[in-house]
């Protein structure tokens, strides 16, 4: 971007822009991507100033340009692999071996199978943990 300012043709000063592509105007990058400068010219009709800007691209070895990109350039990766982690072995609860023939619990309290069977029914069967054991 080039700004001419002063009297130019005219009694009366006037400013002229001159730009053409993108500048950032803000935040770390103009510090480290813009190079400026600005020199007075002493006419006859005055003083006239001339601003320069330039914008310099990204160089990473920081010999032509700025050595840090500019913080819009977005970099997507690819999303990881998804890992399922199971459940260590210790975790898992603890149930008794089962022996050919136990069937499971059906009645909602083990305690009085337990009890029909010490009382000495005709069942011959009891109940313990959910397992009917026979006589």
């Amino acid at each position: 971007m080039v700004i001419v300012s002063g009297k130019l043709r005219a009694q009366r000063a006037k400013s002229m822009k001159f730009k053409d592509g993108y500048m950032v105007s803000s935040g770390q990058p103009v510090k480290e991507c813009i190079d400026s400068a600005v020199r007075h010219v002493l006419l006859r009709q005055g003083v006239l100033g001339i601003k320069v800007k330039i914008m310099l691209d990204w160089d990473p070895t920081g010999k032509l340009g700025s050595k840090t990109p500019l913080p819009d350039n977005v970099v997507i990766h690819m999303p990881k692999d998804d890992v399922v982690a199971l459940p260590p072995k210790e975790v898992e609860e603890y149930r008794p071996p089962l022996v050919l023939g136990d069937e499971p619990c059906l009645c909602p309290c083990q305690s009085k199978s337990m009890v029909t069977f010490l009382s000495g029914t005709s069942s011959s069967r009891f109940c313990y943990f959910g397992v009917f054991f026979s006589n």
